[in-house]
């Protein structure tokens, strides 16, 4: 994690990374939200939308991690090592579980 303080990125470089998990090695989509603490500013969650598993479902699920899951920010990809899943609606994408 030491890596990721020495330099900086800005949101909208993340947002046009892929996210992949290095536990599952399932790649999760790209960041669309985001939670920050306004006391601190800090990141606490990036929220990833997608398409749940079943194809014939409309509904949608938001994947979650913390910034401190990051293991690794490359040129075109993000690596984290946990994540979890929380349905998706309007209100609740990035609220903590």
């Amino acid at each position: 994690m030491s890596e990721l303080k020495s330099r900086s990125i800005t949101l909208r470089a993340l947002f046009s990374k892929e996210v992949i998990n290095t536990v599952t090695g399932e790649r999760l989509g790209y960041i669309d939200d985001g939670d920050i603490e306004i006391e601190s500013g800090k990141i606490r969650f990036f929220c990833i939308t997608s398409n749940c598993k079943n194809p014939f479902s409309k509904k949608k699920e938001a994947i979650k991690f913390a910034f401190d899951d990051i293991c690794k920010i490359g040129n075109d990809i993000i690596l984290i090592k946990s994540c979890f899943n929380v349905p998706k609606t309007a209100k609740n994408c990035c609220k903590k579980p």
